[in-house]
């Protein structure tokens, strides 16, 4: 699995700060804190079913907190985000320094296939949207990573009390069962024709081909 973390951001910190002296000599010590606001939201991306033209991406976070904005005016979108699914997507390649300037951390998981052992034969003997043979892990695990990544910002204290997943797998009804489950509100951006079954277990949804282009009001 690759991790890509994002570029200098100005997290939202505070401080405590220590002086003694010893003798001559003064230390400081600065102890820092990230602290997500009760109205911060982090905000988790799956690539692979929610995805943008090239030419918008670097509009993809105004057009969300302007969105999470005409629900309550104090939503904003906290400086961590994370981005699960295939890297080598275009419009991610194209857009990869913008997307970290913006505080992005990119998870590699991109969809596989098997090809026959023979050499030279090229035949695909598994391909990533086969059901899955007995005692193998699925090839799709941009889901899993997801939860693994979401473990670490909880243990790093950066991960926001709201949450907004933009996804339209319905896999992740069980992410977002365990993050309420943990007291998280999350909220989803979906895009048209999502599973309802993942989308009704949501505190608010969107369609995501309206809220990554504009400012919208367009609720699932």
């Amino acid at each position: 699995m690759a991790v890509e973390e994002p570029g200098a951001n100005p997290f939202n910190l505070f401080y405590f700060h220590f002086e003694f002296e010893c003798s001559t000599f003064k230390f400081v010590f600065f102890l820092l804190f990230f602290y997500p606001g009760p109205y911060d939201f982090s905000f988790l991306w799956d690539l692979e079913n929610t995805k943008v033209a090239s030419r918008l991406v670097d509009q993809i976070f105004t057009n969300v907190e302007g969105s999470l904005k005409t629900l309550d005016e104090r939503y904003k979108l906290a400086d961590v985000k994370l981005v699960v699914g295939n890297l080598r997507l275009d419009f991610i390649n194209e857009n990869r320094p913008l997307l970290r300037s913006q505080g992005c951390r990119l998870v590699d998981a991109p969809k596989r296939q098997r090809v026959c052992a023979y050499e030279n034969c090229g035949v695909v003997t598994q391909r990533s949207y086969t059901k899955p043979y007995p005692n193998e892990r699925p090839f799709d695990v941009a889901d899993r990573l997801m939860l693994q990544e979401l473990q670490r910002l909880v243990f790093e204290k950066q991960l926001a009390q709201n949450i907004l997943l933009a996804t339209g797998d319905s896999d992740f009804r069980s992410t977002i069962q365990m993050l309420q489950a943990n007291n998280y509100k999350v909220f989803v951006a979906a895009g048209r024709g999502a599973n309802c079954s993942y989308v009704n277990e949501a505190e608010h949804g969107w369609i995501w081909e309206d809220m990554s282009t504009r400012i919208s009001e367009n609720f699932i």
